[in-house]
């Protein structure tokens, strides 16, 4: 036969389940939203290095940062949807 107080205990781990699987629950959305951010965040970044370096350096910097002709033909790549 199950006591009064058992059934108390029972009913208070069961909520305490529901509670911690909410926690998780809400837990893993607030996680993807700031995943979701930092990379939209990355990619801002990105786009705005490729046009400092594609658009916005001067000639002689170019020249002194990619001064081998593979670093050259690399810029070249990377610049050439870019210019």
């Amino acid at each position: 036969m199950i006591k009064v107080s058992q059934l108390g205990v029972i009913n208070v781990k069961k909520l305490f389940i529901v509670a911690v699987f909410l926690l998780f629950m809400t837990g893993c959305s607030s996680v993807m939203r700031v995943v979701g951010y930092g990379s939209a965040a990355n990619d801002a970044a990105v786009e705005s290095s490729i046009f400092t370096i594609c658009s916005g350096a001067s000639v002689g910097a170019i020249r002194r940062e990619f001064y081998t002709p593979e670093k050259l033909e690399t810029w070249q790549r990377l610049c050439k949807d870019a210019l």
